[in-house]
């Protein structure tokens, strides 16, 4: 590859779903430079895996990545430049990356799917008792 990263990083395609963990556990930092996202599940999944997570401020990955305390929100998903500059920062500083990952981790159990469909339950009961009234 033309910047040598061919000896230093491996694209792997995809990953069977329960076998993520795994790759999550051998990585330091999970960057996703997403330039749309509904939610940022994949962002969620490395964040309970004590991953401190770099995005693109986008979608639900503002929600997923809490800036400066569990990762890094970049200002724009059209600039790698950013994404780079918060990944040489965790790269650099161990002590950083690891309070992130431990931060990243307590934030996402407060994730749930019934969590979140009893948050959902609870945004239509509240339409519905507006549009009721």
């Amino acid at each position: 590859m033309k910047y040598g990263l061919s000896k230093r990083v491996n694209f792997l395609g995809v990953i069977d779903h329960d076998k993520l963990p795994l790759y999550f556990s051998a990585a330091d930092v999970f960057v996703m430079p997403s330039a749309h996202e509904t939610f940022g599940i994949a962002a969620l999944e490395a964040s309970a895996c004590n991953l401190p997570v770099i995005a693109p401020q986008v979608g639900g990955l503002k929600s997923v990545v809490k800036h400066a305390q569990t990762g890094f929100l970049s200002d724009s998903n059209r600039c790698p430049e950013s994404l780079m500059h918060y990944l040489e920062i965790l790269l650099k500083h161990e002590p950083l990356r690891e309070q992130f990952g431990i931060n990243s981790r307590s934030h996402a159990m407060n994730y749930s799917w019934e969590k979140s469909s009893k948050d959902l339950v609870a945004v239509f009961e509240d339409v519905l008792t507006k549009c009721l009234v």
